[in-house]
C-alpha cells in the first residue's frame, strides 16, 4: 500500500483489432489500470516500461510480429520475463492447432487461454 490507497494491478491488452482492444478495456477499465498495443512492436515497448503490467493479455495472430514471437522475446528478457501471458484467441481457431505443445516450446510459460467469445 501506498498512502493508504490499494495498488491496482495493471493489465496490458495486445490485439489488432481496434474492437477487440475496446470490448476488453471496457470489460476490464473499472477493476484494472489498462494499457493496450494494437501491435506485437508496441506491446514490447509497453511491457519494457516502469511500472512493467503485472498481466500481459496477447493475442496470438497479429500481422508483423505474432503473439508467440512476442511472447518469446519478453520471456528472453530479465526486465520482462516474469510477467505472466494470456494468449487470447477464439475457440474455432484453438480447437485447429496444437497451441498448448507450441506455447511451452516457446514461451516456457503454463499456458492459460482465455476464449473470447462474440454473438
Amino acid at each position: 500500500m501506498i498512502s493508504g490507497k490499494e495498488m491496482i494491478a495493471t493489465l496490458l491488452v495486445v490485439d489488432d483489432s481496434v474492437e477487440n482492444l475496446q470490448i476488453l478495456s471496457s470489460l476490464l477499465k473499472d477493476l484494472y489500470k489498462v494499457k493496450v498495443a494494437k501491435s506485437g512492436e508496441k506491446a514490447l515497448e509497453i511491457a519494457r516500461m516502469n511500472p512493467a503490467p503485472d498481466l500481459i493479455l496477447l493475442d496470438i495472430m497479429m500481422p508483423g510480429m505474432d503473439g508467440f514471437e512476442v511472447c518469446s522475446i519478453l520471456k528472453s528478457q530479465p526486465e520482462t520475463k516474469a510477467i505472466p501471458i494470456i494468449f487470447l484467441r477464439f475457440l474455432s481457431y484453438l480447437l485447429k492447432m496444437r497451441l498448448p505443445k507450441k506455447c511451452f516450446i516457446i514461451c516456457k510459460i503454463s499456458l492459460f487461454t482465455l476464449f473470447l467469445l462474440t454473438l
